[in-house]
């Protein structure tokens, strides 16, 4: 889902592109100057998404689409510049409403998408919000790291670190910076490894085999 509607994003975004060179002849000089300027971002924009960001499929995503959705309004202008020359008041009303039908139909599947990927996030987060409960509550925690924002949320003022550290060396250094109670991880994490047998760390929910989440106190 995210895929089409990337691609349908970008299927709309390109020809619009190419608005400012459309309507070259009929701008006036502050204009023209404004859609040279908008050309010239546009170039440096995709140099810099082709290097230093992602245009490609990875794991569902078309990465760096939204970098050039907030060019849409502008070149729009542009694209109503020849659009409304065309002679004939019935093909520039055909156009008109086609391109305001393209519009709202990837806004559709935009919302959608969103709209359903948010309430299925927000499910999850509360189920693993309610199973923190269960093992945390208790110790009164000041900080933990998780990637729960509900938890934090719900428990104010308890503060949730979101990013987690990838890597023993990481948490080492996340260790010496900032006090914190308790590190959740998924069951899958590679950080699991650097917490087996840490006299540091003590896992509190150890009666559950099947955690999806693994929750270790912070001994100091």
């Amino acid at each position: 889902m995210r895929t089409i509607s990337g691609l349908l994003t970008l299927l709309l975004l390109a020809p619009l592109a190419l608005a400012p060179l459309v309507a070259w002849r009929w701008l006036e000089p502050p204009a023209r100057r404004l859609a040279g300027a908008t050309l010239v971002s546009l170039g440096l924009l995709t140099a810099a998404v082709l290097t230093l960001y992602v245009v490609r499929e990875r794991g569902g995503v078309w990465g760096g689409v939204r970098a050039y959705m907030c060019w849409a309004p502008l070149l729009l202008c542009f694209a109503l510049v020849p659009l409304l020359r065309i002679r004939g008041l019935l093909a520039r009303g055909a156009l008109v409403a086609a391109l305001t039908a393209a519009f709202l139909y990837v806004d559709q599947r935009h919302l959608s998408f969103f709209f359903r990927y948010k309430t299925t996030d927000h499910e999850d987060q509360d189920r693993q919000a309610r199973y923190l409960e269960q093992y945390v509550d208790r110790f009164q925690p000041r900080r933990l790291l998780a990637r729960n924002y509900l938890y934090g949320l719900s428990h104010y003022p308890v503060e949730v670190i979101w990013s987690l550290p990838r890597d023993r060396h990481e948490l080492v250094r996340l260790e010496r910076e900032i006090p914190f109670d308790f590190l959740v991880i998924h069951q899958v994490s590679p950080l699991r490894l650097a917490l087996i047998q840490n006299p540091h760390y003590r896992r509190v929910n150890k009666d559950d085999r099947d955690a999806e989440l693994l929750i270790w106190r912070r001994l100091y």
